[in-house]
């Protein structure tokens, strides 16, 4: 093992338990969540053994769940929304590999908002309430409809469009501080603000009324804890997903002494992701490769026209053979040649469309160099392709 590949060793062992540290540094434990999941689900079962089951008790559970839980929703989100960067160096553009697991937590979300969403609707559908708790119960609704349906709409073009491309979304390289990132942020901090200070007047209101049960409040307040801790058993699944790739990678450079170059290549794909100037110019010198080798084989029509003209003019069927499968090779390479470019271009025209959108220059920049790289290039080698493929044609023509 070279002093490289020990720096690379020392520096995965490193991200591993800054990883590790943070992990632990973000709350409970697995198995701490686990246990107070037991508890709160055992005094849950508990407490429904003192409820009835009438329609006015499952409309208090329903008003109640879906107010407690908006609460608990907001604050995480504010929280997790609360640290946003003020800056952004030309190395934070980075390019990550498509990972799996991604229409799994889709698809926890869509249930995580469906018990929600449908209990707002039962107390919106099912009782009159004052104005003011009217409005919030609207806004409930509404904002937790929307929050649906965003992550249905996405689940479909994540299954359907982004896992069928080996491009990431060009929005996802955005920097978080573009004007209207920042404007996105603000109007959902907003309604997470609304969402958390109405509930809350909500609950102390309904603690001071007799319309609901102290039972009802308990079980209501429950169930929204069993949720959140449920997503928070998931998120730490994906967390201890992390540490393992970092803990194979570890494995297999101590073990199977796998090269530097590979070890850059993981770390980049799977943990640091890739400087999005390197990202396009390795997907522009792959196009460069399979040009050059098309150019290369349209070079050498006129040598093998004057090949295949020295063979005996009896050998009619070879001659023409000979041409015409040189004709299928190119192009069956210009075919594939397009075909491989074609996601790119169209992957640089969304990334042009999202930097002026952003009004980004730097990645403007980048990408217009790029696609006129690109688009030069491509039309350098379909017009010596379409001109070798004339002269033998023309050649097929004149015998």
């Amino acid at each position: 093992m070279d002093d490289r590949e020990k720096e690379l060793l020392a520096y995965v062992r490193t991200l591993y338990e800054r990883q590790s540290n943070k992990a632990s540094k973000a709350g409970m434990t697995y198995w701490a969540i686990l246990a107070g999941l037991i508890y709160v689900a055992w005094h849950l079962l508990e407490t429904f053994s003192e409820l009835s089951f009438g329609v006015s008790s499952r409309l208090g559970f329903y008003l109640s769940f879906s107010q407690m839980y908006l609460i608990l929703l907001s604050i995480s989100l504010l929280v997790a929304s609360g640290g946003t960067s003020k800056g952004k160096s030309k190395l934070d553009y980075r390019v990550f590999r498509k990972g799996g697991g991604d229409l799994p937590a889709i698809f926890f979300l869509l249930f995580f908002l469906g018990l929600p969403l449908y209990s707002v609707y039962q107390v919106n559908s099912a009782s009159a309430h004052n104005l003011l708790f009217g409005i919030q119960s609207s806004i409930n609704f509404w904002s937790v409809a929307i929050f649906f349906f965003v992550f249905l709409l996405y689940g479909f073009i994540e299954g359907g469009v982004n896992r069928k491309s080996k491009f990431p979304p060009a929005s996802e390289i955005l920097p978080a501080t573009s004007r209207i990132n920042k404007i996105t942020h603000f109007l959902m901090s907003a309604v997470f603000i609304e969402l958390l200070l109405g509930n809350s007047v909500n609950v102390v209101a309904g603690l001071h009324s007799s319309s609901v049960s102290s039972s009802v409040l308990i079980a209501a307040f429950d169930f929204s804890l069993i949720m959140f801790g449920v997503f928070l058993l998931f998120r730490r699944g994906k967390d201890d997903e992390h540490l393992n790739r970092l803990a194979c990678l570890e494995r297999d450079i101590v073990i199977h002494e796998i090269p530097k170059e590979e070890i850059l290549e993981r770390l980049q794909d799977e943990h640091l992701g890739r400087y999005l100037g390197d990202w396009i110019e390795q997907l522009l010198k792959e196009s460069r490769e399979k040009g050059n080798e098309i150019t290369s084989h349209s070079d050498k029509v006129d040598e093998f026209l004057a090949e295949v003209s020295a063979i005996d003019k009896s050998y009619e069927r070879e001659r023409k053979g000979r041409v015409e499968e040189y004709v299928d090779e190119l192009e069956r390479k210009n075919d594939s040649y397009h075909q491989s470019i074609h996601p790119l271009l169209e992957w640089l025209k969304q990334a042009s469309v999202q930097s002026a959108l952003h009004n980004d220059s730097f990645m403007r920049s980048i990408i217009k160099s790029s696609a006129d790289e690109l688009k030069e290039s491509s039309n350098e080698v379909s017009e010596k392709q379409k001109m070798a493929v004339k002269k033998l044609r023309e050649w097929l023509g004149s015998e």
